[in-house]
């Protein structure tokens, strides 16, 4: 059964130190997906939900330092294609040429 975009179609509630909470999935395309891996695996929603964050979460810790840089500096470049005028050395508006501040 799949549920509008607007109507969770489940949700929890955690009662911890710092009291309850509550989580429902409000998009669509997120809620249909994960009725149909419970379906297909017999979890239930929350533990497809639960699992797929900690996949997730998981990734995320183990991503190499050096490829989250050279990720960066590849987002620079293409940023650095679509500027106007050349680089300004901020540098040589702030210090001398024994750099020290004007």
């Amino acid at each position: 059964m799949l549920t509008s975009p607007c109507t969770p179609s489940y949700g929890y509630t955690s009662r911890g130190s710092r009291g309850g909470a509550f989580a429902a999935i409000l998009n669509f395309e997120a809620d249909r997906m994960a009725q149909a891996i419970a379906h297909a695996t017999g979890e239930t929603m929350t533990s497809v939900v639960t699992e797929v964050l900690r996949e997730r979460y998981e990734r995320i810790q183990k991503r190499d330092p050096e490829a989250l840089a050279a990720d960066i500096r590849a987002i620079a470049r293409r940023a650095a294609a679509h500027l106007r005028r050349s680089y300004l050395d901020h540098a040589e508006l702030l210090y001398d040429e024994h750099g020290l501040p004007k």
